[in-house]
């Protein structure tokens, strides 16, 4: 019965030692594969939640700067979009500088369609399936094309101006309208469908509110601009009078009021979108100035954590040797203890 009991004990004790070394042994392949303590709590005790707060901030930074390149990104994006657009307005303000002397009021028109469709594109821009321009509405398209059949923006120009004088725009009678008159109208009425609310029942489905994101802890920046600026209204008005009255049959005097009014309105949208182009590059610059800033600190605290959490490979190795020699043992015991039995030790 001794015998008996004493060879449990033993065969409980060895299967116990086996599951122990067996768990250590690959904790310690996995030290010796990483380079860094599989358990640092147990290990480092009372320093365990110094190195758990310098793990969650670098994991914090590194965060972060994987949402600044994302942003840098979308900045890119928009940046090339708006250039775009400040160049095509540039571009229409130097051809209706030759109004007066070599365009004719067909190509004023078209001048308008043209731009027109190039702003809406342009403004329309995504980036990762959203909406660069469409402010904290990104999911939705931020600018109505003008130009699209049943456009409201396009039935709002012409009501206005029908109401205004009494007939179309296309009516033959709209060569009798005075340059002056037509002007108060452009200034007046006309430019009121560019401003709140119409601007947004009519053209825009655009938030005035930007997106901002953090690019490091307690700092935060725009992430993109949004079609409710006024270089976009401007760009808009602009090409929408030429489009809609730059082939009415008005006098010269009238004709040269709607590219003059053109003119301003282009003029006053390319300083806009150079300064809203300035404002997206230095967004950009304060997220890179940041992430430059955070993989400083990362790095910091990587030598930090390590200190705390890198083991010895020479160390290690030795010790999995001994484990390894400690399971054998214990196997072979295992399996002499197996062969074991009273009935070898009865009398014949």
């Amino acid at each position: 019965m001794i015998a008996a009991t004493s060879s449990y004990y033993l065969s409980n004790f060895l299967a116990n030692t086996v599951s122990a070394t067996q768990a250590d042994l690959a904790a310690r392949q996995i030290e010796l594969s990483t380079g860094r303590s599989a358990d640092p709590g147990s290990r480092l005790g009372a320093l365990a939640g110094l190195d758990a707060s310098l793990r969650n901030r670098k994991s914090l930074l590194l965060t972060l700067v994987d949402s600044n390149g994302l942003a840098s990104s979308e900045l890119d994006v928009s940046q090339q979009a708006m250039g775009r657009m400040r160049a095509s307005a540039q571009s229409a303000l130097e051809q209706l500088t030759l109004a007066a002397t070599s365009q004719t009021a067909t190509s004023l028109s078209d001048l308008g369609r043209a731009n027109l469709d190039e702003l809406t594109s342009k403004a329309n821009t995504s980036f990762n399936g959203q909406y660069v321009f469409g402010g904290i509405n990104s999911g939705q398209t931020p600018i109505n094309d003008y130009n699209a059949a049943g456009s409201p923006a396009k039935a709002a120009l012409v009501g206005a101006f029908t109401t205004q004088f009494g007939f179309p725009p296309t009516d033959p009678a709209a060569a009798g309208i005075p340059g002056a008159r037509l002007n108060a109208f452009l200034t007046g009425a006309a430019a009121n469908l560019f401003a709140a609310p119409a601007w947004s029942a009519d053209w825009s489905a655009a938030s005035s509110t930007s997106p901002r994101i953090h690019i490091a802890p307690g700092q935060t920046i725009d992430a993109a601009t949004n079609a409710n600026q006024s270089a976009f209204k401007d760009a808009a008005q602009a090409y929408a009078i030429l489009a809609e009255f730059g082939g009415s049959p008005f006098n010269r005097e009238a004709t040269s009021a709607v590219a003059s009014r053109a003119s301003n309105l282009l003029g006053s949208s390319v300083s806009g979108f150079i300064g809203l182009e300035g404002a997206l590059g230095a967004a950009k610059a304060r997220a890179g100035d940041a992430s430059s800033a955070m993989n400083a600190e990362t790095a910091i605290l990587t030598g930090q954590i390590d200190q705390y959490e890198k083991i010895d490979p020479y160390e290690v190795s030795t010790n999995i040797n001994l484990l390894t020699t400690k399971l054998q043992t214990a196997y072979q015991l295992t399996a002499q203890l197996q062969q074991m039995s009273l009935v070898k030790h009865l009398p014949a």
